[in-house]
């Protein structure tokens, strides 16, 4: 399987919903598609337009744009996060060097 910008054999649509190599009416966009690169019938050619991919994709158990997205800036948020802890812990094992230093010149 491969990811083309257009269908370039013959029949030109998806085999999901039908779409052929038209521009998206909102971005003028065509594809793009995935060359399932297999014969169907007398030397028709298999596609899926993007969408259709993505379902195929949910329903086999992977996530969504969306949500690989949301997981992302979880990710982020989490990475800050620990940062921040790592920063304190830092802080916290320096002033217990020093409190450290301090009680064994008592001695």
């Amino acid at each position: 399987m491969q990811l083309v910008e257009i269908m370039t054999l013959d029949p030109c649509r998806c085999i999901g919903c039908g779409k052929g190599n038209t521009p998206d009416g909102d971005t003028g966009q065509i594809g793009p598609f995935i060359d399932l690169q297999v014969e169907m019938g007398w030397n028709d050619h298999a596609y899926f337009c993007i969408d259709c991919g993505v379902k195929v994709g949910a329903m086999a158990g992977m996530i969504t744009e969306d949500e690989a997205k949301d997981q992302r800036r979880q990710i982020r948020r989490l990475e800050v996060e620990l940062h921040a802890k790592e920063t304190e812990l830092d802080g916290t094992k320096r002033r217990l060097r020093g409190t450290q230093k301090r009680l064994l010149s008592v001695e």
